[in-house]
């Protein structure tokens, strides 16, 4: 049943004036707590069609076009639906108030047709109108201007609003994003946040104290980690909480280049332990940010310094590996593996001590046998090459070769060993290489030649540039070489999912790059989120799926 004029023109102004609402601040607004602004309803109404046309759902996209005219909206309502909306919401003492901006076309459409809604808005003599609203909302009070209409929760909000145009902040605050939204923890007034944070450490504590009590069977030394890692967690909860300043997420999707972005970025208050935290992060450079591999279908890196409670948690594993190399000891024939632990947790130590953690992890080769190539950053790299060369020439079959040499001020160790095939089908060839020197350590295992692979880690290693912007977390997925290459684990994929995601990886027209990093900044964190079209088309598919199901209920 088609919804008549009068119900869809109630619903696109409620929704306008409530979810999609610009930003403006008059010069008595106090700072406000919250925003948020989208572009235009034509933007997400295009949005909207492009999913759909993406994920195959032509017609669905034709009724959305149909159903949301928005040239019928703008003569029977009088709403600009090319121009942004947005709201910004702010604390008077102890109560909450904020304004909504709604973009309105001249002649009076738009005030006509709020003044023909049910609830009957009443009209004072400043020319405010007061819209009651079922419990439990407050009234909401509106005024209409030439190119804006004005919304607040308080009316002595709306009578300095004349002549006010937010159009330039409003694209200000946008600027290629879609739809943003921010948050002011330092405009929270001070008994309010203490409330807050009271009641948040509350509830933090009891989710907490559930996993608090050590498990049947736990040892010691995972008690005590896991005891750490919860304390961390709860730490810097608190911190984020307490010393947090900004948050600001925002969403653009450009069907001009298929692709989809998500950002967040946090910062803190000046002067905090958080702000500080930040800073060093910022001066922090992973020693592998710069290593490319075009040509590895998955990339994963990670550049972080071990401090505080990661260094606490660091110590602890090697104290329950020096546990266990004294048990191995005690055991017959275990003299040997005991003394290889002890050897590498001297290295393992001094990383530690000098305060840093690298790690780079590529995924490449065919499918169910992939080839894995590790950088790690570790003191005394070599040490670890010749006990792992050790470990493995003890281990050896008569068919196993080894290799040792000298590459590039890299000591090289590569072994190809023999196991079963699956199936019975004789013996395939498996391989492994290593390479140290001072501070890194390069690791390679999987069906490719590994001494070429090792050698062209080393290449890749020795040629990176500093980046501009080093990310602490970066990781990257061609999802159409992935697939192809190395493939899923489907057994426990639903059907319909598996070809979802099939189709759009055979789109050859659609960028198949999805991507994180996460950005340290002088005063905060940046996160960011990519995907381009393969991944957006697996997204377009099963939103237009949920949404023709949604219509169909709807029907009913």
């Amino acid at each position: 049943m088609r919804p008549s004029f009068r119900t869809l023109c109630l619903v696109t102004m409620l929704a306008a004036q409530g979810l999609f609402a610009p930003i403006a601040q008059a010069q008595d607004q106090p700072k406000p707590l919250a925003t948020a602004s989208v572009q235009s309803l034509v933007t997400f109404k295009e949005q909207f069609k492009f999913l759909l046309n993406l994920g195959d759902a032509p017609d669905l996209a034709e009724q959305v076009e149909s159903f949301m005219s928005f040239g019928v909206i703008e003569r029977g309502i009088g709403l600009d639906t090319k121009r942004p909306f947005g709201i910004s919401v702010w604390m008077d003492k102890d109560r909450p108030d904020g304004r909504i901006w709604v973009p309105i076309k001249a002649g009076g459409q738009a005030e006509n047709m709020f003044k023909s809604l049910p609830m009957r808005p009443q009209k004072g003599a400043t020319g405010i109108y007061q819209l009651l609203l079922p419990p439990p909302f407050p009234p909401l009070f509106v005024k209409f201007g030439e190119q804006w209409a004005y919304g607040a929760l308080s009316p002595k909000t709306l009578i300095p609003m004349d002549g006010i145009n937010p159009l330039p902040m409003l694209k200000e605050r946008l600027g290629k994003d879609d739809i943003e939204v921010s948050f002011d923890l330092s405009a929270v007034p001070a008994p309010l946040m203490e409330q807050f944070q009271q009641g948040f450490e509350m509830g933090l504590k009891e989710k907490v104290e559930e996993f608090e009590p050590k498990r049947p069977g736990e040892s010691e030394i995972s008690f005590r980690a896991r005891q750490l890692g919860l304390q961390t967690f709860i730490t810097t909860m608190k911190m984020l909480v307490s010393q947090g300043q900004k948050l600001r997420l925002f969403y653009r999707l450009a069907p001009a280049t298929q692709s989809l972005d998500f950002g967040v970025d946090l910062s803190a208050k000046p002067g905090t332990p958080l702000a500080t935290g930040f800073e060093l992060l910022h001066a922090f450079h992973g020693r592998f940010s710069g290593v490319k591999n075009e040509a590895a279908p998955m990339a994963f890196m990670v550049g972080v310094p071990i401090q505080g409670p990661l260094r606490e948690l660091s110590l602890l594993l090697i104290d329950e590996a020096k546990r266990k190399a004294d048990e191995e000891a005690a055991k017959p024939n275990g003299a040997t593996m005991a003394q290889q632990v002890r050897t590498l947790l001297g290295p393992l130590q001094k990383t530690v001590d000098e305060g840093r953690f690298d790690l780079r992890l590529t995924v490449g080769g065919k499918q169910d046998k992939p080839n894995i190539g590790v950088f790690v950053g570790v003191a005394e790299s070599r040490t670890f090459v010749k006990v792992f060369a050790d470990i493995i020439k003890q281990e050896n079959s008569p068919q196993t070769k080894t290799i040792n040499q000298q590459q590039d001020g890299f000591e090289v160790f590569v072994s190809t060993e023999f196991q079963a095939a699956p199936e019975g089908k004789g013996l395939e060839k498996f391989q492994v290489g290593l390479a140290g020197n001072e501070k890194t350590l390069l690791f390679f295992t999987g069906q490719a030649d590994a001494l070429t692979q090792i050698k062209q880690m080393i290449a890749e290693f020795q040629a990176q540039q500093k980046p501009s912007s080093t990310p602490l977390v970066e990781f990257q997925m061609d999802l159409r070489s992935f697939t192809k290459q190395v493939g899923w684990d489907r057994a426990e994929m639903d059907p319909q999912m598996q070809q979802i995601m099939t189709d759009a990886v055979n789109r050859k027209d659609l960028d198949p790059i999805v991507s994180l990093a996460l950005h340290a900044t002088p005063t905060g964190l940046q996160l960011r989120l990519h995907g381009g079209g393969v991944a957006l088309a697996f997204l377009a598919k099963n939103f237009a799926i949920g949404f023709r199901e949604g219509m169909g209920n709807a029907g009913q």
